[in-house]
């Protein structure tokens, strides 16, 4: 019976993904709310999911983790399955482009001044977007900001949720 609970109360463990499922999270701490204030957002940071693994620009750098398990500790994330699936020549060219920015620094600079020189930097949902227009089936845009929310309402009628991945320990009912 506990290791159900387990199960039923860690969704990542247990939720498949396709290739392409845009992760969505904002917090409940004062972090999340200055970025909320800034971007006029509920979702303060996006991600990508290809083959069973999380990439992400963040603090201090792009990366990659596992999916399964993936949670933030102070951080409600949610789901956004592509309707239609990637083609595995898609995929591979999302995978090519997020492994050729890990490591790559995480900054605002060109968020906050868009008509500024580009300085290597990149933030969550600029990578994101950058991810999806490297499959070839996307065209995003790069002439406004692209913020987690922006980046949602783009693609939203070619991808389905929310669904909950994870919410924070202090979210979740006690028993």
């Amino acid at each position: 019976m506990t290791a159900w609970l387990v199960v039923l109360l860690t969704p990542s463990t247990c939720l498949a993904v396709p290739d392409g499922t845009v992760l969505m999270m904002y917090a409940d701490n004062v972090v999340g709310r200055v970025a909320q204030r800034i971007t006029h957002d509920r979702y303060t940071h996006a991600a990508i999911v290809l083959r069973g693994e999380v990439y992400e620009a963040t603090v201090p750098r792009v990366k990659k983790s596992v999916f399964v398990g993936y949670h933030h500790p102070k951080a409600h994330v949610f789901a956004y399955l592509p309707s239609r699936p990637f083609s595995a020549e898609e995929i591979d060219r999302m995978i090519q482009y997020a492994e050729s920015h890990i490591g790559q620094p995480y900054g605002l600079k060109n968020y906050f001044w868009q008509n500024s020189e580009p300085d290597g930097r990149t933030w969550c949902s600029e990578f994101v977007r950058d991810v999806l227009n490297s499959s070839g089936r996307y065209h995003l845009s790069y002439g406004q900001g692209f913020e987690p929310q922006t980046l949602l309402i783009t693609i939203g009628s070619e991808y389905s949720g929310p669904t909950v991945v994870s919410e924070p320990v202090y979210a979740r009912p006690a028993f």
